[in-house]
């Protein structure tokens, strides 16, 4: 049997977790290892839940997403990392790709190529 992959979703929205949380869960290859609301613990929780993938929200208050996400990738480079956020720009997505992760979604994606975009990723 394949490897379910395990997902880290970070977002400051609960509602945005809690419902990533039910459809990733409705997928038989993944599943969520855990959410967080903002990336203050986030290598801790790398090192404790170790996730495949983690989703990352890059608008969130506190510490910046693209500073943790540069740390994650130093402390943990074999962990993917996709970026996810309301916006779709090009500097957004260059910056994103420069600090680490292997793709950046925009909130507004359809829920299936978020899930395809996940898969992708962790061939």
């Amino acid at each position: 049997m394949k490897k379910r992959t395990g997902i880290l979703f970070v977002d400051d929205n609960r509602d945005i977790c809690q419902l990533y949380q039910s459809l990733i869960e409705a997928e038989p290859d993944l599943f969520l290892v855990g959410y967080l609301l903002s990336v203050e613990n986030l290598g801790e929780e790398v090192a404790r839940l170790n996730p495949d993938l983690i989703i990352l929200d890059l608008n969130m208050p506190g510490k910046e997403p693209l500073e943790a996400l540069n740390e994650i990738k130093s402390l943990y480079p074999l962990v993917k990392v996709i970026t996810f956020s309301g916006y779709a720009d090009e500097q957004t997505r260059k910056s994103a790709l420069q600090a680490g992760a292997l793709l950046h979604l925009s909130k507004a994606q359809d829920i299936e190529q978020v899930l395809a975009a996940i898969r992708n990723c962790v061939k």
